[in-house]
């Protein structure tokens, strides 16, 4: 089904030039990361099936599992303090909870 969605976005416009192929790409990676949360949320359907509830509940999860007390950060994130310039060290979020 992704793949028919990437199809459709390269058959359309925005503002009447074709889709850079970055932003197809980037809207399939979300559309895959909804559809993965689908699939261990266990919600039938597919991505296109999504009404508000649904996605409210993908973006509250998605944004728990990629911010730190509201700030965001790399998903890959190191455990361990982060060396900043100037030799000062950020704790990372698992050292500040």
């Amino acid at each position: 089904m992704i793949s028919e969605f990437e199809l459709w976005l390269r058959s359309r416009t925005s503002k009447e030039k074709p889709f850079h192929e970055e932003t197809i790409l980037a809207n399939a990676k979300a559309a895959r990361a909804l559809d993965a949360w689908m699939t261990r949320k266990k919600i039938d359907g597919g991505f296109t099936a999504c009404d508000t509830a649904v996605l409210n509940g993908f973006f509250r999860d998605y944004n728990a599992a990629h911010t730190c007390d509201g700030t965001n950060r790399q998903s890959a994130q190191p455990a361990a303090p982060v060396q900043l310039a100037g030799g000062r060290l950020q704790p990372s979020c698992a050292a500040r909870k």
